[in-house]
């Protein structure tokens, strides 16, 4: 038990330093510019201020820890619609920030604009350690195998808030072409909230633990 708790403890240390290192580099001035060979492609779509991939963060937990078990989500959800396993997987934020994010707050910059987003790769990478964190720490509450909850879920605390303080979910190139195209910054705020408690609740919600173990309780009846 020591030995694993001590090796989850080293994770997270060397996960926080990561996270706070890519928060540092990717900081960008509110005009950011990018020499020729940083230049990313414009999508046709347009480039999301808040990356897409908030939307679904939660239900990939989900499925990879179903699929850890041997199970799915669909099965192991059938018949739960008032859990919060339910929510985090189909609504994890409310129907109007889902909308916003997805469809109102897009920038559709042109092709010849020195554009990049310089949080992509480090929100990627921030959100993998995140999900491997979290996946890890559900299944080691449901089958008791070397449970460490203090080391693990202050590891989940701190990532978070990392996460959080750095906005890697928000491209800041985006955002700042957005604004200055009619975009609203009261929008984005409250949007940006959302997401901010949405990944706080891995963290503590109200019930007082995390929400990935009530989780783990929804989906499989653990107590």
């Amino acid at each position: 038990m020591k030995k694993v708790g001590g090796s989850a403890g080293a994770k997270g240390v060397a996960a926080r330093v990561l996270i706070h290192e890519f928060g540092k580099k990717s900081n960008r001035p509110k005009d950011p510019k990018t020499s020729e060979d940083e230049k990313k492609k414009t999508s046709r779509r347009g480039e999301h201020v808040i990356n897409n991939n908030v939307l679904k963060v939660f239900r990939t937990m989900i499925d990879r820890f179903a699929a850890k078990i041997g199970s799915n989500a669909s099965q192991l959800l059938a018949n739960k619609e008032h859990t919060a396993a339910y929510q985090a997987y189909y609504a994890p934020l409310p129907e109007a920030t889902t909308q916003s994010i997805r469809y109102a707050m897009v920038a559709h910059i042109p092709e010849d604009d020195h554009y990049i987003d310089a949080n992509a790769t480090a929100y990627g990478a921030a959100i993998g350690i995140i999900s491997e964190t979290v996946v890890t720490y559900m299944y080691d509450y449901y089958s008791n195998n070397s449970y460490n909850a203090p080391v693990v879920d202050r590891s989940i605390t701190d990532l978070v808030r990392l996460l959080n303080e750095s906005q890697l979910y928000v491209d800041e190139y985006a955002k700042q072409y957005w604004l200055h195209h009619g975009g609203s910054e009261a929008l984005f705020e409250e949007s940006r909230q959302q997401v901010l408690h949405m990944f706080r609740r891995l963290c503590a919600p109200t019930s007082g633990e995390n929400e990935a173990k009530q989780w783990v309780r929804d989906l499989t009846g653990h107590t």
